[in-house]
């Protein structure tokens, strides 16, 4: 965003913004780790992520790593998911000023926790209508991490409170969740924060870190980023309809995919059942 934008989001909303020129890693694991600001443009897609520069044998023994180390528990809250809903996190460090995201680990969190952080690819599904992605799950999602942050801030009085990435004011934006985000926003007393790019330093000149190695963005210009995201996106909805866990709100997916009849039902997700197998006489 820029400084007009932003000071718009202020003077309408009264939200507290502040501009930064980067972003550390904590060491620690903690609500601090929710966070971490969305990746900046110029650097999103396959080909700038450790999971493909690693390849993914490597990648594999990686993230079951992770989640072994984490005893398979979200290492920002201690919840433990029910199987299959635990989710790997690059985490990154990024300079603006340098155009430069250092790879720093990998941690294991929960589904809701994850696109808490993907706060830009959640709400771009949401405003294209994705059913992956319902108004009631979009909510939960937002609130959690809010609450998240805010028990951290209320925990720790002799810190500087947390900001949530300024994604969120994007919220703002959607008629049909705006009263609601904002309410939430108000009600855990959320602060946020942003970077200011210059047209000239969204795209060229940037790159990330990925075991000291340099790997370029691969976009030249905007047009280039919005095709390669249009294809991420659809591979992205077909991996939900195979895998569609909504932690959380597995009802909600359910009827809104039907509604809009992508699916009958969601394969393998079935609530349980009494087996109508005959007992062998």
């Amino acid at each position: 965003m820029t400084r007009t934008e932003i000071q718009k989001f202020v003077d309408e909303f009264g939200v507290d913004v502040e501009i930064v020129d980067h972003w550390e890693c904590p060491a620690e694991t903690s609500a601090k780790l929710l966070t971490m600001p969305n990746i900046p443009l110029a650097v999103q897609g396959k080909n700038m992520q450790p999971r493909t520069i690693y390849g993914a044998r490597t990648w594999e023994f990686l993230r079951k790593k992770c989640y072994f180390n984490a005893n398979y528990k979200s290492e920002i809250t201690g919840i433990d998911p029910p199987k299959g809903q635990l989710h790997a996190h690059e985490l990154f460090s990024y300079d603006y000023a340098k155009q430069e995201g250092v790879f720093q680990r990998i941690i294991a969190l929960t589904k809701m926790e994850h696109d808490f952080i993907h706060s830009g690819r959640l709400i771009t599904l949401y405003r294209e209508g994705n059913p992956t992605i319902p108004r009631s799950y979009l909510l939960k999602v937002v609130e959690n991490g809010f609450k998240i942050i805010s028990e951290y801030n209320e925990a720790h009085p002799d810190e500087e409170p947390l900001r949530c990435y300024g994604t969120f004011l994007q919220f703002l934006r959607v008629d049909d969740i705006r009263n609601e985000v904002l309410a939430l926003i108000r009600k855990y007393n959320i602060k946020f924060y942003n970077e200011v790019l210059p047209k000239s330093k969204q795209f060229k000149g940037w790159h990330v870190i990925v075991g000291n190695k340099r790997y370029n963005s691969p976009y030249a210009r905007k047009e280039d980023w919005e095709e390669a995201m249009k294809i991420a996106r659809k591979n992205d909805f077909v991996r939900n309809l195979n895998n569609p866990f909504a932690g959380g709100a597995y009802e909600e997916l359910r009827e809104a995919m039907k509604k809009v009849n992508v699916v009958k039902e969601i394969p393998g997700c079935k609530p349980g059942r009494v087996s109508k197998r005959k007992e062998k006489e």
